[in-house]
């Protein structure tokens, strides 16, 4: 299939074709994507370019919605992007651009602060001098967990997967996978620091000294 479709998903599955959606700006840059919106999902200043045969979906977000953020997914096919229900955003860039079928994959009911970026491509070439046709540093995807909590600063490489109900601290820059429930992660490169953790949306203010 050849055209770029954005699609509407209500409550109850049906499915509604839409030139456009409020608060997000789709640019095709070829043919064949699919952005999917599923009702309730709320954007302000977000930007998905897509690259070829792209698929995007966004299930209803948190009420603060998916805010300030660009998904660049040009000049690749194949890429794809799905972000789970009750997540928020509020700035970030998804790096997908320039490489053959890119994902990432962002859990349900997570809570993701400013300045994130997802890298799931280096989008130029590293080789071993002693083999210089074979790619070294291609795609792999990025994974992120149910209810994870992601501050402010963190850069997700290639191949980072976070499990859920993890904290990943601000500045960090997750390269590998980290299985461990319940954990935070810290520092460059990120590792885990202390287990056994969980948290809330709740403001610290709304909790009352004992």
């Amino acid at each position: 299939m050849n055209e770029n479709r954005i699609v509407v998903r209500s409550r109850s599955g049906q499915e509604t074709e839409a030139e456009s959606y409020p608060g997000l700006t789709v640019e095709f840059q070829r043919a064949g994507s699919t952005v999917v919106i599923h009702e309730g999902a709320v954007f302000a200043n977000t930007k998905v370019l897509t690259g070829a045969e792209s698929y995007v979906e966004f299930a209803p977000t948190h009420p603060r919605g998916v805010r300030n953020t660009t998904v660049d997914m040009r000049g690749g096919r194949g890429s794809r992007l799905q972000i789970g229900e009750n997540t928020s955003i509020e700035s970030s860039r998804i790096a997908m651009a320039n490489e053959n079928e890119c994902s990432v994959v962002i859990g349900a009911h997570c809570l993701i602060s400013s300045n994130i970026e997802f890298r799931a491509t280096d989008g130029h070439v590293m080789f071993d001098l002693s083999a210089p046709d074979v790619v070294t540093n291609r795609t792999r995807p990025i994974r992120i967990g149910d209810h994870v909590w992601i501050g402010s600063g963190v850069v997700f490489l290639k191949g980072a997967v976070v499990a859920g109900d993890c904290v990943v601290a601000t500045r960090a820059v997750v390269s590998k996978e980290f299985h461990d429930r319940n954990a935070v992660l810290a520092g460059v490169p990120a590792s885990v620091v202390k287990l056994g953790v969980g948290w809330s949306r709740d403001y610290i203010s709304s909790r009352h000294e004992l």
